[in-house]
């Protein structure tokens, strides 16, 4: 196994969080409920960054469109022509994120599609969770497909698991930097946060009280990852400081024939843009079936609750 290494940054936690961190953490040492509830909110509100001029720039070379989703419009952008590549962001992300694989997709004769998740990039909302995105990625598939392949970053990854498992119909996925557990995605926000365990604590049982107590193995990629024979390629940095490599080493494990890529030093995004990342993805999609038609199938309705 191959381990390669450059330098990698991590980004600030945003203003707000910062400002929330000393008040939650003084509620929860007098009700660690209410402190989860107020914890639970955050949780599920992203934060929307700007938007760097690289990924302006692939945009502006995009065809701009909508795609219906609830009461919604999914922000959507396509290029190219031929079988379809749809890209999944992570969270507080952008489908422009993806960008780098934009042109090489195209130039080996695929229409890539991207989109921004609710209450992401510049599509309406303020809340979400793991059910909501994973919904909206069926959706997208399905108005989309058939779908070639996918390529999903971090919480993307995620939640195009649970949309695979929903009936997503897809020949292959590239998954890069992939979150696999929601529990794993508590304890790294209350880390990143800086909260208390009795905080931690009241935002685990929101969780359970909202979705209820199977919320865990429902909101886990590595639970359903079995029973998926969809082809994968997963990598992941062993120097990723937002989710951890062995989140990308467990889904691997638990995933029929998937292929798992080690890196070092690209951190958490800056490995979106590598070539040899983009390069193997682009060919492991090129090996990948066409799906004759996209699967339809329904999606628990417990995923509206978000706030």
């Amino acid at each position: 196994m191959d381990v390669e290494r450059t330098g990698g940054l991590n980004r600030a936690l945003p203003l707000p969080f910062r400002l929330a961190r000393t008040g939650l953490n003084g509620l929860g040492r007098i009700s660690p409920p209410l402190a989860g509830r107020l914890a639970f909110h955050f949780f599920c509100t992203p934060f929307r960054y700007p938007e760097p001029p690289r990924e302006t720039q692939v945009l502006r070379q995009a065809e701009r469109f909508s795609i219906p989703f609830r009461d919604v419009q999914l922000a959507a952008y396509a290029w190219g022509q031929g079988p379809t590549v749809l890209l999944v962001h992570g969270w507080s992300g952008r489908g422009s994120q993806l960008g780098a694989f934009v042109e090489p997709l195209v130039a080996t004769g695929h229409r890539v599609v991207a989109f921004d998740l609710p209450a992401h990039g510049r599509t309406p909302g303020r809340r979400t969770n793991a059910l909501v995105a994973a919904e909206a990625v069926l959706r997208a598939g399905e108005a989309m497909g058939p779908l070639r392949g996918v390529i999903a970053h971090s919480f993307g990854a995620l939640c195009t698991t649970l949309a695979l498992r929903d009936g997503l119909d897809a020949g292959g996925a590239v998954y890069v930097a992939p979150a696999s557990r929601a529990s794993q995605a508590v304890r790294g926000f209350s880390r990143q946060l800086g909260l208390s365990w009795p905080v931690e604590w009241g935002l685990r049982g929101e969780m359970e009280r909202r979705f209820g107590p199977g919320v865990w193995p429902r909101f886990s990629a590595r639970a359903c990852a079995p029973s998926l024979g969809v082809p994968v390629l997963v990598f992941h940095d062993l120097d990723d400081a937002e989710v951890p490599y062995r989140e990308g080493q467990l889904l691997a494990h638990s995933w029929p024939g998937a292929r798992l890529v080690t890196l070092a030093g690209l951190g958490h995004r800056r490995i979106l843009r590598d070539e040899r990342v983009i390069g193997r993805a682009v060919d492991f999609l090129r090996a990948a079936r066409i799906p004759s038609a996209s699967s339809v199938s329904s999606v628990s309705s417990a995923s509206a609750s978000v706030a």
